[in-house]
């Protein structure tokens, strides 16, 4: 890959949605990028530190996605998929029978569980 840079479309709505965010988070955190670009940057830097930490932290499990309802952790270790869901307004894995294990921690730490959480109100 070369190594200048590359521009990006973005979508009316996601553009409208990131400007919200960078709005708001201007007249919270006096720390925010007052350039638009930096701002969109950080995101993506970001959301790459995110994942490689928990790549380190979770080296086994990987997130397979949402369907109804339900998250999928895959768990390299144990050879099978965690299945994630709201259960009496908790998060439940259906692999360990428990609300609290290592694929709710790892769930916790996914941008997708806002997903689940919404598609449940």
């Amino acid at each position: 890959m070369d190594k200048a840079s590359k521009l990006v479309n973005l979508t009316p709505e996601l553009t409208r949605r990131l400007e919200r965010n960078w709005e708001e988070k201007k007249k919270k955190k006096p720390e925010t990028p007052a350039k638009w670009g930096t701002f969109v940057q950080q995101l993506i830097v970001d959301t790459l530190d995110k994942e490689d930490f928990l790549s380190r932290i979770a080296p086994g499990f990987e997130s397979l996605g949402i369907h109804n309802n339900i998250l999928f952790i895959k768990d390299s270790k144990r050879n099978g998929t965690a299945e994630i869901y709201l259960k009496d307004s908790e998060l439940y894995c259906e692999m360990d029978k428990s609300v609290d294990c290592d694929h709710i921690h790892f769930a916790w730490a996914l941008p997708e569980l806002a997903k689940l959480q919404l598609k449940k109100r």
